[in-house]
């Protein structure tokens, strides 16, 4: 029922997108061994088996590891970042503490959320900025222009439980044929309106995690493909988080590839999400806001 009522919004992309589902109907089968496949009875089920293995928000996650990122600037200067140390400290639902670090000393760039704002700060040798918004208006134009989308970012990540629809996010449905499995969610924005369609592709074998999230515009084109491998436990807890993730923004050219090597709860972790409020640089703010804003500008800490 909930795609029915959403997808006429999208005006002529309605039909790209029916054809894009009907497309899904006919992938085949992706070799697992039918032996070890239970497939979910339901969506319940399915949601149940992926979120059940979420970060659930008593300690902090801290991941450490290997970064590449990709992009272009708003001068369509390709920039890039080769595997640099990282640090990633996150909790539920929106805290977020991405560092990515220069191999000699420093950071080349800074990502993070708190429940109200999300920001990202870049310091290259010849390129230094910083862009902050709103969640509130984290789904409009100016957010999806930044290198790696915020909102993109901590679902490409699988950081948040997937939504069952009860948080007024959109209510998936389930597709099994044989032994793929998929999630199909129709994506909207702020107002209500159809933006596109999202498949998460479950692996079909136990702990069935995602193994692959598509992102596509009403048109049919991909927006964002995260490939998700190599799922583990977070030390004896049932957590789980993967060790490699590759995501693509092939309409803007744009990737980050994370390989982590080491993850493990916190704790002790000290405060790590607070808005910065000092940076040395220009400052763009992203979207409508009535804050202001943020006053004096030198780098944020690190944790």
């Amino acid at each position: 029922m909930h795609r029915r009522a959403c997808l006429p919004r999208c005006g002529a992309g309605v039909v790209l997108i029916t054809e894009c589902l009907s497309a899904i109907a006919l992938v085949g089968c992706n070799g697992a061994n039918k032996t070890d496949i239970i497939p979910p009875r339901d969506v319940a089920e399915a949601l149940q088996r992926v979120n059940t293995h979420a970060p659930t928000g008593d300690a902090p996650l801290y991941c450490t590891g290997l970064v590449s990122i990709r992009f272009r600037d708003a001068q369509q200067n390709t920039r890039r970042f080769v595997a640099q140390p990282m640090t990633l400290i996150f909790r539920p639902d929106r805290c977020l503490y991405f560092n990515i670090k220069n191999n000699l000393a420093g950071s080349l760039a800074r990502i993070g959320s708190n429940d109200d704002r999300f920001w990202l700060c870049v310091d290259d040798s010849d390129f230094r900025k910083m862009w902050w918004g709103e969640w509130a208006g984290a789904d409009g134009a100016g957010a999806n222009d930044l290198p790696v989308p915020p909102n993109d970012l901590l679902d490409a990540l699988m950081l948040r439980c997937l939504s069952d629809g009860s948080d007024a996010g959109p209510s998936p449905f389930l597709r099994i044929v044989e032994n793929d499995h998929r999630l199909i969610y129709v994506r909207t924005n702020d107002e209500g309106r159809t933006i596109g369609v999202r498949e998460v592709v479950l692996n079909p074998n136990a702990p069935y995690l995602p193994k692959e999230i598509i992102d596509r515009s009403c048109d049919g084109h991909v927006v964002m493909r995260a490939q998700i491998e190599n799922w583990r436990p977070v030390g004896d807890t049932k957590t789980h988080t993967a060790r490699r993730y590759v995501v693509e923004w092939p309409m803007r050219d744009a990737e980050l590839r994370i390989d982590i090597d080491a993850a493990k709860f916190r704790p002790d972790q000290p405060p790590f999400c607070e808005f910065p409020r000092e940076w040395n640089g220009p400052i763009e703010q992203i979207g409508e806001s009535a804050a202001a804003a943020p006053p004096n500008a030198s780098e944020p800490g690190t944790p």
